[in-house]
């Protein structure tokens, strides 16, 4: 893989990320395709960036998890 433009590490949008939920809800993982709706991200920097939402949504959800519990 490589960089595409000089883009590279301009901040994600809140639009940017509302494309990604929405397009990996109706295609799955395939990063190729819904990169083609990202201009200026590649396929790598979207998976990046999925799976880091992920992992932050997952440790708040753990954290709320532990709050109800105690």
């Amino acid at each position: 893989h490589y960089l595409c433009c000089n883009d590279y590490y301009h901040e994600w949008t809140k639009e940017e990320d509302k494309i990604i939920i929405e397009k990996v809800k109706e295609l799955g993982s395939k990063w190729t395709k819904i990169s083609k709706f990202l201009p200026g991200r590649t396929d790598i920097q979207i998976k990046g960036r999925w799976l880091k939402k992920l992992q932050l949504e997952k440790d708040i959800n753990d954290n709320k998890e532990e709050v109800i519990i105690v």
